[in-house]
Order: structure tokens, then sequence, then C-alpha cells
């Protein structure tokens, strides 16, 4: 279980698919699942889940990872998440897009990530 006091990384918009492909991505990090309460226009649709785990470069590498081959699955050029950064009491929202490769962490990608999150560079890029 991820404590309050923790930087965290939230992903929304997962399946029920999604959240067991996703464990497989980030093993050996705790990750707590919890359902998307809908709001607004969603009312109605099926529910989406959140899964909230520490904010480290192995979390953000594995999401990326999971997300690349998710692109791949579905023969797409790329895939797009939202995910939220939460630290110290602040939350930062950022989407960002992995392209359908084996290799998706792009130093772009990792600049962009090392920006919202202050994880270095070099430690998303190894």
């Amino acid at each position: 279980m991820v404590a309050e006091n923790d930087a965290v990384l939230r992903v929304h918009g997962l399946s029920n698919a999604d959240r067991m492909e996703l464990r497989e991505y980030l093993p050996d990090m705790p990750v707590d699942f919890q359902r998307d309460e809908p709001v607004g226009e969603q009312l109605g649709e099926p529910f989406t889940i959140i899964a909230v785990t520490y904010l480290s470069a192995m979390a953000l590498k594995g999401l990326v990872a999971f997300l690349a081959t998710q692109a791949m699955k579905e023969a797409r050029p790329r895939a797009t998440l939202e995910v939220e950064v939460i630290r110290g009491g602040q939350t930062q929202r950022m989407k960002f897009t992995v392209e359908g490769r084996t290799d998706p962490m792009t130093p772009e990608l990792a600049r962009a990530l090392a920006d919202v999150t202050d994880i270095p560079i070099k430690d998303l890029l190894q």
C-alpha cells in the first residue's frame, strides 16, 4: 500500500484487463488499484480503474513499456495515457504519448517525464 506522505503516480482510465497486464510491468512495485468514480458525462459508462504506486524511475519505465505494448498489440503507432504526479500535497497532471515500438523511452519522452517528476533523465534512459 502506498503511504499518503510519499510521492505517488496515479494512472487513470485503466480497464480490468489493463490492471492485470500492468502488474506484469511493475512486478516489484506496490500498486493500489482503485475504482475511478465517473463524473459528468461519464455517468452510466463502465467504470475504469486507477493505479497508484510510488513515483520512481522503475514505475515510469514500466508504465512506458506497458503503453508501448498496448499500442503494438492494437496495431496503433502510439498510445496516450493521462497520469497525475502527487507530491507534497501538490498534483501535476500530464498526458504523454508512447510510440508502439520495442524501445519506447526516447530522450524526448524521458526529458518530459523528468521535467514533471524530478527523476533524473539518466535514470529513465538506463
